[in-house]
């Protein structure tokens, strides 16, 4: 399995993750204590707002162009494949 997959699959889990508990609290419990709620709450605070938005943009953002990330791909596979004609895997 390749690490981006194995990547994908933590942060499904914890989206999954962070969805029930919040549906167990808000129904089950204090509504007041859901993660929503509290995030709402201390967002009084102007830097969380900001972070928000820095997470944001930093998870969004795409860094690299598709031919530049295609480029890197196909030499990194380059590289493996001269690694094991020498014998190294």
């Amino acid at each position: 399995m390749s690490e981006k997959r194995k990547t994908g699959i933590i942060i499904g889990l914890c989206g999954v993750i962070l969805a029930a508990r919040e549906a167990y609290v808000l129904l089950k419990s204090d509504p007041d204590a859901t993660e929503s709620e509290v995030i709402w709450s201390i967002s009084t605070f102007p830097m969380v707002p900001f972070i928000a938005g820095f997470l944001a943009g930093h998870l969004f953002w795409q860094t690299t162009d598709t031919y530049e990330r295609e480029e890197r791909k196909s030499k990194r596979e380059k590289r493996e494949s001269e690694r094991k004609a020498k014998g190294f895997e």
